[in-house]
């Protein structure tokens, strides 16, 4: 894989970076239709996209949480930029807020927030069950928490020597969410793609 992609798909940069952004919103539309098929969230619920990338998931939380609030974090300032465009009403509305944040250490209070979704993203967390645990930290109890993921193979070539990815196998990934604090957690898998639904 070109490794000037794979750099601007972990933390998207300028003009390449945007480019990759406007990619990423086509091409991960259908894995997002299936992944959010599994969850079912309140009309009127304060939802949080971790890593928003280009900005498509958070206008699907916007639409599915049309008397709520909608968050959306990410560590690269040219997604932030390119969410806040694809979303400009929204946020002229108040409805939605986007901030550049790493899942490292979320801006946002315990127990304040129903919905998390991460989406292609938990690849380029330099510490997974950290970032697992930060969420669990920031979700209310019984909220919910969707990873959202189209690679499994961990030994897969193209990847190989790039110290800046790790890619888990559904039932590692589906172990360190339960290590990060979380009980109730369900796999859901269609081929090397896969979802894991968990609750806090």
């Amino acid at each position: 894989m070109d490794d000037l992609y794979l750099r601007n798909a972990a933390k998207p940069t300028g003009k390449v970076g945007t480019e990759v952004l406007t990619r990423m919103n086509e091409h991960h539309k259908e894995l997002a239709d299936w992944a959010f098929s599994h969850v079912s969230i309140a009309h009127d619920a304060t939802a949080l996209d971790v890593g928003c990338g280009g900005g498509a998931n958070l206008e699907r939380l916007l639409n599915l949480c049309p008397q709520g609030t909608v968050l959306g974090v990410d560590y690269s300032p040219t997604s932030v930029q390119t969410s806040v465009e694809h979303n400009q009403a929204a946020v002229d509305t108040g409805r939605l807020s986007v901030q550049e944040a790493s899942v490292d250490n979320l801006p946002f209070p315990d127990s304040s927030i129903d919905f998390v979704n991460a989406c292609e993203t938990v690849y380029f967390w330099p510490n997974v069950v950290h970032g697992l645990t930060e969420i669990h930290r920031v979700l209310k109890p019984k909220g919910n928490l969707l990873i959202i993921c189209e690679m499994a193979d961990p030994h897969d070539p193209r990847f190989a020597g790039v110290n800046y990815l790790t890619v888990y196998e559904p039932e590692e990934l589906r172990k360190l969410v339960q290590q990060a604090g979380f009980d109730d957690t369900e796999l859901f898998q269609q081929g090397e793609q896969f979802c894991i639904v968990a609750s806090r």
